[in-house]
């Protein structure tokens, strides 16, 4: 399973360019309290021998954009465990500023759906 979220909910730091933290801090602070709540319950699930979520990861992409797709290989992904740590050191979220629907779409279908491999993962996506 996938859920769409987005970036200033990280509680491991932060994973947004500071010109954002008053947006993303107080402007937005209800939305992201539902959101956390949001990724918390989903990952509380996620792994467990009687989950119902199974391996879920966490799509948590900059400030949304209708433009034009600019590819696959403009975007940048970073991730950290979404839940507990694991063995894996997490490499941290990858700021930016914002990236297109498409580029998100288009990541999520190619490394979530035909690649795999992220779940339990929050995976940063900026372009």
């Amino acid at each position: 399973m996938a859920l769409i979220s987005t970036t200033g909910v990280s509680k491991k730091g932060r994973d947004m360019p500071w010109l954002l933290v008053p947006l993303y801090h107080w402007g937005l602070a209800v939305a992201h309290e539902d959101t956390r709540r949001m990724e918390e319950i989903a990952m509380s699930d996620a792994g467990s021998e009687k989950g119902r979520v199974g391996d879920v990861v966490v799509v948590r992409p900059t400030l949304l954009t209708s433009g034009e797709s600019r590819g696959l290989g403009s975007v940048r992904a970073g991730w950290e465990w979404a839940g507990e740590n694991r063995d894996v050191k997490a490499p941290g979220p990858e700021m930016g500023y914002s990236i297109s629907r498409r580029d998100v779409a288009e990541w999520m279908f190619k490394k979530v759906i035909e690649e795999g491999g992220w779940g339990g993962r929050a995976v940063s996506l900026t372009g």
